[in-house]
């Protein structure tokens, strides 16, 4: 089982800077502008107090797996944001203006990567958009224009030829990423000269820029971020966690299967990619964290334009923006800003998928400037139009034919590599991706598909049709297989089976494979990054040696308490007016006690297992009965009784340990999930370099609004400082340690920050749909 440092608050804040409708060369020093499509300006200054709003939220948009499914709790950030902005400069007219405009251009001076970083780093699309959220009733579109004040003199294209296409997926990771169904949408819809590289070094990538000279470039795969924790660099993190350090913003750049390669810091990249002596137009990044500096560098070094990514971001809806923009731009003769806002106005159907992060545009030159408003507006509508128009027109069938298939479409279906249980009970996907993609203009109706999972001698088949009206329809979050084989829920080891898929136009075949899939045993738990989201179902409160431990427990809770009449009552017991736990406390210590006095337990090792990073894991009646365990399996007989008594626990997984906690109040668990106390939790890093200052989570999503990494570490350290959350050293009840003794342990679990990998909340889990599986064990 799978650990950033602070940057003070500033002590003061500068005074709100003035509402004007213009700008000058004079004024545009250290100011960020928005300037709105109705003609209004809003100006805010740079310096401190900026720099920390912009980490801040940051980080909160980073932490939107907490808050992005919570209509309240995306309320209460709203008036956060706008307080915020307030203390920035932001008046009452101000967001009148900011509420009245369908599109912001947001301008940032740029004069060296260390001057001015809180302009380019604050997440403008999230900010401005929930700010002004309330009033607001269509689509608004974000752009950002960097103001290349020291340095303008670049030589500029006069139109856009030919595009290169480079694919970062260094070392192992190859094997893990298909770029096929990405790469001839690039190809098919940007109508340019095309030109592939795959898994460059610096000194390839370096030449093929000097040769091709390329008027596009579009990187698609990993950024370093990604590719450090999908290829386990554990030893380079925690080395850099020791120095205060975390790896920089920026690409790898590496051979296939290669054991070495390099994590390009993302000014390095922008120089190498915007080397050539005439600059590229436009540079669009397909990977994580790419908006907030290398787009942002990439203008600084004399691109015309540049798209990236505030953080992470859907993958198929990433695909299905640049396939959308790559037409719409080819199709109104390179209008960056109009393919743009259309292939973002496409997505608005995907909120939910989007909020807290973004798609960034930068640009040289303004372009609220480059043509009239009014005009462009009527040509977004236009263009609409003509998408919803082609998309009625129903492609004939015999026009897609054996011959030419693949030029109307393309699939990428990479399946889970193990299925077991706990991922078809919680109604999770089978598929990494299923994604289709459609080539040419029209819609293909009646395309038919059907997956087959095959268990034994049964089979559990999922058919459906479907209609291609996008350029990419996404199917990975529909298939669903039926859950009645006693033989999936019987599997006692490890197991290969088949799982087929099969895509059909009629009688035309688009797709056949069988793909081998392991079937792992219905107590088997992955410790990785991907797996490890399941480990609320494997907790067992119904489990009748959970009832036997409360049972137990209940003379020594009247004991604690003095009162033979006390009872489990979770947080009833916890005083609202004074802010008094002590009730909630002693109900935890009387469950200590009474699995250490009347079932004393020895450590034991893991079950045997077979697959990598796995671990079989007991329940708690075979914990009890057998008078055993690891310390995840003590871990989740704790857990299950806190549960059990309705006091709120959490799971803390660390580098080869885990341990339980629980929150003391039903109030501090609430303000953790929906960041009420950021202002006073989250402590910000300073080195411009470094604007996010702790590694990205990269396994969690708007469905997963449970699981708190590493990245929160220090909020997390910080709620345990102030007591509202207490973590327990589960392994203390096999050396018959105190209550106290084990929270004080608990606390030490915390000392090396590159061990702590994750915080999973078990009644958000279940909130989110996690259930315990159908494991209980009656043992006496």
């Amino acid at each position: 089982m799978p650990k950033k440092v602070p940057l003070k608050r500033p002590a003061s804040r500068t005074s709100r800077s003035p509402q004007t409708s213009g700008k000058t060369r004079e004024s545009a020093d250290d100011i960020v502008t928005l300037r709105t499509d109705g003609g209004d300006s809003v100006r805010i200054s740079m310096g401190a107090p900026l720099q920390y709003a912009a980490l801040r939220w940051s980080y909160v948009a980073r932490q939107r797996q907490r808050w992005s499914r919570n209509a309240d709790a995306r309320g209460k950030l709203a008036q956060q944001i706008r307080a915020e902005l307030e203390t920035l400069g932001v008046d009452q007219s101000g967001f009148q203006a900011l509420e009245r405009a369908d599109l912001i251009e947001v301008s940032v001076p740029f004069f060296v990567e260390e001057r001015g970083w809180e302009g380019r780093v604050m997440p403008w699309e999230y900010v401005i958009s929930t700010a002004t959220g309330a009033a607001r009733s269509g689509t608004l579109t974000v752009v950002r224009h960097l103001d290349r004040v020291a340095n303008n003199a670049t030589k500029q294209r006069s139109e856009a030829r030919t595009l290169l296409m480079a694919e970062l997926a260094p070392g192992g990771l190859r094997d893990r990423f298909s770029f096929a169904a990405e790469r001839r949408q690039i190809e098919s819809t940007a109508g340019l000269a095309f030109e592939l590289l795959t898994d460059p070094s610096r000194d390839e990538l370096t030449q093929a820029i000097d040769q091709f000279a390329p008027d596009v470039i579009h990187l698609a795969g990993v950024d370093n971020h990604q590719a450090a924790e999908m290829l386990g660099l554990e030893t380079e993190s925690q080395a850099a966690d020791k120095r205060g350090e975390s790896i920089l913003d920026g690409i790898p750049l590496g051979r296939r299967g290669a054991e070495r390669f390099e994590l390009l810091d993302a000014h390095s990249a922008a120089r190498l990619l915007a080397a050539a002596e005439t600059k590229p137009r436009l540079v669009t990044c397909n990977i994580y964290h790419s908006g907030a500096r290398l787009g942002a560098l990439l203008v600084a070094e004399g691109a015309e334009a540049a798209i990236g990514f505030q953080d992470s971001f859907d993958d198929a809806s990433a695909e299905l923006f640049f396939a959308n923009f790559y037409r719409t731009w080819r199709e109104s003769k390179h209008n960056i800003l109009l393919a743009f806002q259309v292939a973002w106005q496409n997505l608005s159907g995907q909120g939910h998928l989007h909020r807290g992060t973004g798609v960034v545009l930068w640009s040289a030159t303004s372009l609220l400037d480059a043509q009239p408003v009014k005009a462009l507006s009527r040509k977004i509508e236009d263009e609409q139009h003509r998408l919803r128009e082609q998309a009625k027109t129903v492609v004939r069938r015999e026009t897609i034919t054996r011959e030419n298939v693949h030029e109307w479409l393309q699939v990428k279906i990479v399946p889970a590599e193990d299925i077991n249980y706990s991922l078809l009970h919680n109604d999770r996907d089978l598929f990494k991706s299923f994604e289709i993609s459609k080539l040419q203009d029209g819609m293909i109706r009646g395309l038919s598909v059907e997956v087959v999972l095959c268990v034994g001698g049964d089979s559990f088949p999922y058919r459906t049709s479907v209609d291609l009206v996008q350029p990419v329809t996404t199917l990975a979050s529909r298939v669903r297989v039926p859950l009645t084989s006693a033989l999936i829920r019987a599997v006692s080891e490890r197991m290969y089976t088949s799982l087929y898929v099969e895509i059909r136009l009629g009688d035309l075949e688009i797709y056949r494979e069988t793909h081998r899939v392991a079937l792992l045993p219905v107590d088997e738990w992955r410790f990785d990054r991907r797996d490890y989201i399941w480990l609320p179902s494997f907790v067992l409160p119904r489990d009748p040696a959970v009832a036997r431990v409360i049972d137990s427990a209940q003379r020594y809770l009247a004991a604690l308490a003095d009162d033979s009449g006390a009872g489990f009552d979770g947080y009833q017991s916890f005083d609202e007016a004074t802010g008094d736990a002590t009730g909630v406390d002693r109900q935890v210590q009387a469950i200590w006690w009474a699995i250490l006095q009347d079932t004393p337990l020895a450590y034991i090792n893991p079950p045997p297992s077979y697959s990598e990073s796995a671990q079989r894991l007991r329940t708690p009646g075979r914990v009890m009965a057998e008078r055993r365990g690891t310390c995840i399996d003590l871990t989740l007989l704790l857990v299950a009784c806190l549960e059990y008594v309705e006091i709120y626990p959490v799971l803390f997984l660390f580098t080869g340990h885990a341990c339980p906690g629980y929150w003391r109040s039903e109030q501090a668990h609430a303000a953790f999930q929906e960041l009420r106390n950021i202002a006073q939790r989250v402590p910000i890093a300073n080195d411009p370099r470094r604007k996010r200052g702790v590694e990205p989570a990269l396994r969690r999503g708007p469905d997963t609004p449970y699981v708190t990494l590493r990245d929160a570490l220090a909020e997390i350290r910080q709620e345990i400082r102030v007591g509202t959350l207490v973590p327990i050293e589960s392994v203390a009840l096999t050396s018959r340690d105190s209550l106290a003794e084990a929270i004080e342990l608990g606390r030490d679990n915390f000392a090396r920050a590159s061990e702590f990998d994750a915080m999973i909340d078990l009644l958000s889990a279940r909130e989110s749909g996690i259930t315990p599986l159908p494991i209980v064990e009656d043992r006496p």
